[in-house]
Parts: structure tokens; C-alpha cells; sequence
């Protein structure tokens, strides 16, 4: 019994983000986009040979609709100024959580990454992302895909970092149309290949690092392509709207999707993995077009447990829907017919007992499951009135009432052989739910 307490306290405390010595281990955020990936190519070379992608399928949760905010560089306002240069809107989006880009004076998980001294990282393999300087560590130019990611690893190794941001570019210069998107053996889909294949040395540093089992990954692609044979992504061409989204980690859904995600949500669900103090969106004054708040989702639907559906405001889907599916290759065009919808629509939030509560889980002592006779001994920070035990399939398997406490002792043989990636969910009037462990039993 011993032994089994052991084991099963020590996954709990990997699957939760806590190392096992010294309770020391912290987690890690990767946000790694391959320039204009596509979703029908992504899951296509999930199937030849994308090791990488392959996981983000068969383990994690990938997005059937997926949408940018605005998918081209250097756009302009009324005045002709370009406030982000030559870096696109879902470039950004994915840092700061926004619909609409009128200003570089935002705030982004990086600045609330640095105030609780969280080092971080960002390669683009574009100078167009020279705008892009927040990060403690910041690269832009013509970078080989190679390069891109050995910025990404040299900082996660020598500084520590736990904020991986990293974006190939190659992919873009094998783009020679639509056709290619659908052939294995492209130059477009061999490039994807060769970028996959980079991330996944990323991913055997974060192993050898000890971190891999506390680390959250975001798969996605900054924009689509157009549908002919140059490599653009204007904003008239539908398909430069529709970037691959997908995400991996503790408490995530295994070989499952969800029904829509926007790269703004990627943003929210960043500074909720790492425990940050909420965005605060637009800090610049002299912006008076409101709303200036983050209008990214939290998507708890790709938690385990979680119901796949969610209420998403769908912004960008009902933008495109506003324009009958014909947007114009001007910005000026996107924010004024975005602007009534994002006030129209209240963007899904994080329930701040359920931030604390990822908070809580992170520090010793003050969650603990361990093995009992007969079952489990469950002790939270939190007054819980219900314990529900749920599969790596989403369905519970197990489920108890209690009157309400901060412990309870479930004495069920059956608790002694939890099936792999089972997770624990408490509910009741102190905490609404807790996604974020999972427990694997030798």
C-alpha cells in the first residue's frame, strides 16, 4: 500500500505541474506556429510522418474551426500609419488576447510574464517580426527553421525560460498553391515535415530537462493561405482566415477536438497556464475605441472533464458571416464591421476560483490525493461537496457526494486501479472545478 501511495501521490504532483523533489517544478507554456499552416495539411501530415502534429492529434485537442483576427501584414489606419509595421494581427492577437490592433501599447503575457519572473522567448524566422519586443529574448530575420528553434532551446536551457514563443518561417517558401496543400509529397507539406521535425527537438529538450510533464503546447499557424499560387495570405482571400489551432498538456482532452477557437483565446489560455495576473488589453491613452479589454476566450472545453461545447462569441465567424464571406483587403474595413459584434458579445472568462484554484494546486501541501484502504483520501484548500473521477474519454466513472468539507476518504475498491489519465473534479460552494490533474497507476 505504501508503494501504491507513492506512485500515486507522484503523478498526481507530475500531472498537476509540481515536481516530486522539492515540490520545485513549474510550468512551462510553448506556443509554436508553423507559418501559414492549414488545417486540412496539418491533419494530412499528421498521417505522413509529422511526429509532432500526430501528437497534437492522438493526445491533445485541435480545433475543427479556427479563425485569425486579421491575417495581413503592414495593414493601415485612417491616418496611414501601420502601428505593428509588417508584423500581421494574429502575430500579436496571440500575445495580447485583441480583436483589433490600433496600437503597440498593449499588454501581453510576456510584461505579465516578467512581473512574476518568468523568463521568455521569441524567434521569427521573418524580420517582419522585429516588432515583436517584449519578450526578455527577441529574434527576427530570414532564420533558417532550424535556427528559430535552437533560440527557443538555447534560452529553456542557459536562462530557464518558460515562455517559449517560436515561429518558422521556411514553410512559406515550398507554397506553390492550393494543390500542394493536399500532396504529401509538395514542397509545401516537406516543409511542414522539416518544421515538425524541429519542434520536436524542442520537445526532446523539455524531456531531458526534467519539464515535458508540466509543459502546455500550442500547435497553431499565425494565418491560412490564398487560394493561388503566390505566398500571400490577404485579407480578401477567405482562406488566409483560417489557421490550424491545436493544444497539449496536463488536464487536456486526449484525441479530441473542439467545436472553435480564434488565435486571440490563445492568449487567454497562456496566462491562465502560468498562473498570471489577468491581461489588461489596451494601454494607450490615445486610443478611445472601446472595448480596450482582451476579447480572447478561456476555453475550458479542452479540459478533461469539461463539456465539448462552448458558448464562444465566434467573433471572427460572425464577422466573416457580416460580409457574406467576401472581407475586403483593408483593415479599416475589418474594424469598423467588427467593432458592433465585439460589443454585442461577451467573450467566455476565467472564473477567478478556478485561476486560484490552478494557483493552489501549484504549492505544496495544499492539495494532496494519496491512497487509503480500500480508496483514496482527497484533502483541497477548498470547502467540496462532490468528487467526480473522470477517464481520458471525457465520461465519469466515478462520482461521490459529501457534506460540504475540505476532505473526504472514498473507500471503493475500484479506486485502486484508476485507469491512465484519470482526473479528479471537485465542485461544490468553494471551488467550481479543478482540470488541471491527472493520475496514471503502474
Amino acid at each position: 500500500m505504501a508503494r501504491m501511495h507513492n506512485r500515486l501521490y507522484r503523478s498526481f504532483l507530475l500531472a498537476a505541474g509540481l515536481a516530486v523533489s522539492g515540490f520545485a517544478q513549474k510550468t512551462t507554456v510553448v506556443i509554436f506556429f508553423i507559418d501559414g499552416l492549414e488545417p486540412a495539411t496539418a491533419k494530412l501530415m499528421a498521417a505522413n510522418g509529422a511526429v509532432g502534429l500526430k501528437m497534437m492529434f492522438d493526445s491533445g485537442v485541435v480545433a475543427e474551426k479556427s479563425y485569425t483576427p486579421y491575417p495581413k501584414e503592414g495593414y493601415k489606419l485612417e491616418n496611414g500609419t501601420t502601428p505593428w509595421g509588417q508584423t500581421s494581427p494574429g502575430n500579436v492577437a496571440v500575445h495580447n488576447g485583441c480583436h483589433i490592433f490600433e496600437t503597440k501599447n498593449v499588454d501581453d503575457i510576456f510584461l505579465a510574464g516578467k512581473e512574476k519572473g518568468i523568463k521568455s522567448v521569441y524567434a521569427g524566422g521573418s524580420q517582419n517580426y522585429s516588432e515583436i519586443t517584449t519578450p526578455d529574448f527577441h529574434y527576427s530575420g530570414e532564420l533558417t527553421d532550424q535556427v528559430v528553434v535552437q533560440h527557443g532551446i538555447d534560452h529553456f536551457q542557459n536562462d530557464k525560460a518558460r515562455l517559449i514563443r517560436l515561429h518558422p518561417q521556411r514553410l512559406r517558401d515550398g507554397w506553390n498553391g492550393p494543390a500542394g496543400a493536399l500532396d504529401p509529397k509538395s514542397a509545401y507539406c516537406k516543409a511542414i515535415a522539416a518544421a515538425d521535425a524541429q519542434f520536436m527537438r524542442l520537445v526532446a529538450a523539455l524531456k531531458a530537462g526534467g519539464v515535458w510533464d508540466s509543459t502546455y503546447v500550442m500547435f497553431a499557424a499565425d494565418h491560412g493561405m490564398n487560394d493561388n499560387p503566390i505566398s500571400l495570405h490577404d485579407a480578401d482571400q477567405i482562406t488566409s482566415w483560417t489557421p490550424f489551432i491545436s493544444f497539449y498538456g496536463p488536464g487536456i482532452k486526449k484525441g479530441a477536438t473542439i467545436p472553435y477557437a480564434e488565435l486571440s483565446d490563445l492568449a487567454i489560455m497562456a496566462d491562465y497556464f502560468l498562473g498570471l495576473r489577468p491581461l489588461k488589453g489596451v494601454l494607450d491613452p490615445a486610443v478611445t475605441i472601446v472595448p480596450k479589454t482582451p476579447t480572447g476566450s478561456f476555453l475550458s472545453n479542452i479540459f478533461i472533464g469539461a463539456p465539448k461545447e462552448l458558448n464562444h462569441p465566434r467573433f471572427v465567424e460572425r464577422f466573416l458571416e457580416s460580409v457574406s464571406q467576401k472581407p475586403k483587403a483593408d483593415y479599416v474595413s475589418y474594424r469598423n464591421a467588427m467593432l458592433p459584434i465585439l460589443k454585442a458579445y461577451t467573450p467566455v472568462s476565467i472564473d477567478e476560483r478556478n485561476r486560484r484554484g490552478m494557483e493552489m494546486v501549484r504549492h505544496p501541501g495544499r492539495f494532496a490525493i494519496t491512497a487509503a484502504a480500500g480508496g483514496l483520501r482527497i484533502e483541497a484548500p477548498w470547502a467540496f461537496d462532490q468528487v467526480d473521477l473522470i477517464g481520458a474519454d471525457g465520461r465519469t466513472f466515478f462520482s461521490a457526494e459529501t457534506p460540504s468539507g475540505k476532505s473526504l476518504r472514498l473507500s471503493d475498491a475500484r479506486l485502486q486501479s484508476l485507469p491512465p489519465g484519470a482526473s479528479v473534479r471537485l465542485s461544490g460552494p468553494g471551488v467550481q472545478a479543478v482540470q488541471a490533474l491527472r493520475a496514471t497507476v503502474p
